[in-house]
């Protein structure tokens, strides 16, 4: 998270996020949805359309084994930090 980033709300002990057997980051819909302002509805058909988009980067030493990943729609932005298990390491909207 940026100095400039807002903190979201949903660091805590649950999983955040499923790491698929190819290590990809799956994150719920509802969740992006919230965090870029968005309805469910809304966030599916702008990720069909191409206008919400997800980057992801896979951390090297100090971070291996953690997943970043965030997801743009317009001027939001919204990123999350997750650990081997999902687990939300942190997260913030820009």
């Amino acid at each position: 998270m940026s100095e400039t980033g807002t903190k979201s709300s949903l660091e805590g002990g649950a999983p955040f996020a499923i790491r698929d057997t190819d290590g990809a980051i799956l994150v719920p819909a509802e969740t992006v949805a919230r965090e870029l302002g968005l309805s469910t509805e809304a966030l599916l058909q702008n990720l069909r359309a191409g206008v919400v988009y997800q980057t992801t980067e896979r951390g090297v030493d100090d971070d291996a084994g953690k997943l970043g990943v965030t997801f743009r729609y317009r001027n939001r932005q919204f990123q999350a930090v997750v650990d081997d298990g999902g687990h939300l390491v942190h997260s913030g909207r820009l």
